[in-house]
């Protein structure tokens, strides 16, 4: 039988013709048995009823392996291969039950990968090394829409370590969304920089307008920018030119004329400052002519409720002529109620006072 031997034990030759003849013929049967007939045994002739061990040896020139189905999943052995419940199973060197295939794929959730419809819909997610980009595409082979939480921005190097994040608002009641500019505007061009949709309504735009040599940008018509709070439009720094005109005489009698006060030791001419709530001030020049006697005192005021309260002061005293007195750092937020006015006092005769600029944060 194959894998078994016949215990057959061919006598001695002896000096008798008839029988060696027929230990001959014996021999010939047995080696025919062997080259020929033992090669040829049909799989119904082989009846494996018991594990089958190899040695160790391989398993050479085979089609294809047929398994058949376990009705569990193994709870002892390793280094296994095996069919359950349709899918194709590895039980690896610690026992573990690993699943390969799944719904006529390959198992990706066995590796953290993309479940749902991936397989079947034929979706693609790959990596291009030559653009360093992940792309992923639906089943058209199209860019695929993406859903999931906070996006944490980094540049694409490896030094960076803080991340742009775009974060949806908490609890939003609609879907809304947020598209860029159709194209980038080109001179003397307008173009959509940034608009906001609720469904496939715009309800909100920015629009760059370079329509002349100063473009801006635009709203939505109708549209407006609503402040709350302590919010206010800020454009760095402006200046008011204050003339000298608006001053009125706080005490002496100097006068007016030619486009400036004129006053004496004992004079003093008080210019409003009219300026709304919670702009800030920030430096003041004034515009004098000193005689070169005496001091002069430069002053700005703001009076609440009949409360006077000295913002920022100085002197100048020295070389006649023109010159210009600066009050820089004053810094002063305008308060509800609050009146600002500038004071001069001049220390001689012929002093002039020809007006002032008054620098605020722009808001």
């Amino acid at each position: 039988m194959p894998g078994k031997s016949l215990g057959l034990t061919i006598p001695t030759r002896i000096s008798h013709p008839v029988i060696n003849d027929y230990l001959d013929a014996l021999d010939t049967v047995l080696d025919a048995f062997v080259a020929d007939i033992e090669p040829l045994i049909t799989p119904d002739e082989i009846n494996v009823n018991a594990t089958f061990d190899f040695n160790e040896q391989d398993a050479d020139n085979i089609s294809k392996a047929i398994f058949t189905a376990l009705s569990g999943l193994p709870t002892s052995g390793s280094q296994a291969i095996f069919w359950y419940a349709g899918e194709l199973y590895a039980r690896d060197n610690a026992g573990n039950n690993v699943q390969l295939t799944s719904g006529g794929a390959l198992n990706a959730a066995a590796v953290g990968g993309i479940g749902g419809d991936y397989a079947s819909a034929g979706a693609d997610a790959s990596y291009v090394s030559s653009s360093q980009s992940f792309l992923f595409k639906d089943e058209a082979q199209q860019f695929a829409l993406m859903e999931m939480g906070d996006i944490y921005l980094k540049e694409n190097t490896g030094g960076v370590l803080n991340p742009f994040i775009l974060q949806s608002p908490p609890s939003l009641g609609a879907s809304q969304t947020l598209r860029m500019m159709d194209a980038v505007p080109t001179s003397g061009n307008d173009g959509i920089v940034w608009a906001a949709y609720v469904g496939a309504t715009r309800v909100a735009q920015l629009k760059h307008t370079g329509a002349d040599a100063a473009p801006g940008f635009a709203l939505q018509t109708n549209e407006n920018i609503t402040l709350s709070g302590t919010g206010k439009i800020k454009h760095g720094n402006y200046t008011d030119e204050i003339h000298a005109s608006d001053g009125v005489v706080a005490a002496g009698s100097p006068s007016y004329a030619a486009g400036a006060w004129a006053g004496t030791s004992g004079d003093i001419v008080a210019i409003p400052i009219r300026v709304r709530v919670g702009r800030e001030i920030k430096s003041i020049a004034v515009r004098a002519y000193k005689t070169g006697v005496g001091t002069t005192n430069h002053e700005l005021r703001s009076i609440t409720d009949g409360a006077v309260t000295s913002l920022k002061s100085t002197n100048h005293s020295g070389t006649g002529g023109w010159h210009t007195v600066s009050m820089a750092s004053i810094n002063h937020i305008v308060a509800s109620g609050e009146k600002i006015y500038y004071r001069w006092t001049p220390s001689s005769a012929g002093e002039q006072l020809e007006g002032l600029q008054v620098v605020y944060a722009q808001g």
